[in-house]
């Protein structure tokens, strides 16, 4: 589903899934996003980097994220654009 939000109301691992952008950093070359899940009761984040060479991706944007990849509209010619990205793993606390 292209809007990015299943009809049925749940998330599945084949879903794609809503989420707006809540920091944005450039870092060697490579933009790093944080980014919290719409869909979800509280907050689910989700971090990870890609190369924007367009500099689209910024914060409050509203992104789809669909496994190793995050679709977002072009502000200039109002085009879907799907961008690679990689994302971060949480680590686990200490002992």
């Amino acid at each position: 589903m292209d809007a990015g939000i299943p009809l049925r109301g749940t998330v599945a691992s084949d879903d794609w899934v809503l989420a707006q952008v809540t920091e944005v950093w450039l870092f060697a070359e490579r933009k790093i996003v944080l980014a919290n899940h719409l869909h979800f009761r509280g907050q689910q984040m989700t971090a990870f980097k890609c190369d924007d060479p367009d500099d689209i991706i910024d914060v409050d944007d509203i992104i789809s994220i669909y496994r190793s990849s995050v679709s977002i509209l072009d502000p200039v010619n109002f085009s879907k654009l799907v961008i690679a990205v990689e994302f971060w793993e949480p680590v686990p606390a200490g002992p």
